[in-house]
């Protein structure tokens, strides 16, 4: 199903019954550009604490590979043009199969490909910032790092997407 049509079903089918409005609220913001449920978790604690809905998989221009753009996991253009991205680490990328030797091996090849990417990501200008699950569910923490990092605000005020 996709949003607008559960949006419509919501509309039509869902009228009086509990949790209708959370339920519209929440599939208002969603967004099937999300590659995982870690990212749309992350997303929901961004819009709840009043950041700017950020962009999704954002595909920047690699001057060192200019036929391999790179991606993040959100991004916020800034008025000056510059990029922030948003990036949701996860623990699988760097698990290996094959006994402990391989996955040692397998793990550093992919720290070694994720800062290889990061630093072509940073010879564009944007500021990359990274983040676990752990410190989006800590939202004080959260917060304190997005709005370090520079992601702007929004205008109107913060919303809740649901639990």
């Amino acid at each position: 199903m996709g949003k607008e049509e559960m949006i419509g079903w919501l509309h039509e089918d869902g009228r009086r019954r509990r949790g209708v409005r959370q339920a519209r609220e929440t599939a208002a913001w969603a967004d099937g550009r999300s590659e995982n449920g870690g990212e749309s978790v992350a997303r929901a604690t961004m819009i709840e604490l009043g950041f700017e809905v950020p962009e999704l998989q954002v595909e920047l221009f690699d001057p060192m590979e200019p036929n391999n753009p790179k991606r993040g996991d959100f991004g916020w253009r800034l008025n000056d043009g510059r990029w922030i991205i948003g990036e949701l680490d996860g623990l699988e990328k760097y698990r290996g199969r094959g006994g402990a030797a391989g996955a040692v091996d397998a793990a550093i090849r992919a720290m070694a490909r994720e800062r290889r990417r990061e630093a072509h990501i940073n010879l564009t200008n944007a500021t990359v910032v990274r983040f676990s699950m752990d410190e989006v569910r800590d939202t004080s923490y959260f917060e304190r790092l997005l709005a370090s990092a520079g992601v702007p605000r929004r205008l109107e005020p913060s919303v809740r997407i649901g639990t």
